[in-house]
């Protein structure tokens, strides 16, 4: 009976670390199979010394997992002109199967980028021809979710002036 009872146990036990292993790759499934948008884009400040501009991010967590982001780098491209480096410590947390938002604050001195005439001709650019006014930002983010860190997750959006200046109302829209 002993033997029976150890045989049942240790069979039990085996069973168990499985279905916690699958449910744990599952989740880890679904966590990586993260979405995330632009939804807004505020200008904060604009001058010949400093323009200042913040985006709202929403990342779609649709794991069962609290995932808190903890920094992000990101490269900033104008018409394909490198413009800045956003980066930042935060505590921003993504509450599991829902969409929660962050904030990414972008500033640079306009002259450091181009040159005045350069300037005049990209600001019009801007302002005559929003669709055709591309901005790219590329980079990482990191996160933890109890005592697992995972760093360098990779996210890039690429949106037209108009695309980043029209509100989007919905967070089903998610461009990957």
């Amino acid at each position: 009976m002993n033997k029976i009872f150890k045989y049942v146990f240790i069979g039990s036990a085996v069973l168990l670390l499985v279905g916690v292993a699958f449910k744990i790759k599952a989740q880890y499934k679904k966590l990586m199979n993260y979405c995330y948008r632009v939804y807004s884009f505020k200008i904060n400040s604009i001058s010949k010394d400093l323009v200042d501009f913040t985006l709202k991010i929403w990342v779609r967590n649709q794991s069962d997992i609290l995932l808190t982001i903890t920094n992000y780098s990101f490269d900033i491209f104008m018409m394909a002109k490198y413009v800045s480096t956003a980066s930042n410590v935060i505590n921003q947390k993504l509450y599991p199967n829902t969409v929660s938002t962050f904030d990414v604050n972008i500033k640079f001195v306009p002259k450091d980028v181009f040159k005045a005439a350069d300037l005049i001709s990209f600001l019009s650019m801007a302002l005559a021809n929003s669709e055709e006014f591309k901005i790219k930002i590329t980079g990482f983010a990191g996160a933890k979710a109890g005592i697992l860190s995972i760093s360098n997750i990779p996210m890039s959006f690429d949106y037209t002036l108009k695309e980043l200046m029209t509100p989007s109302d919905t967070e089903t829209t998610c461009k990957v």
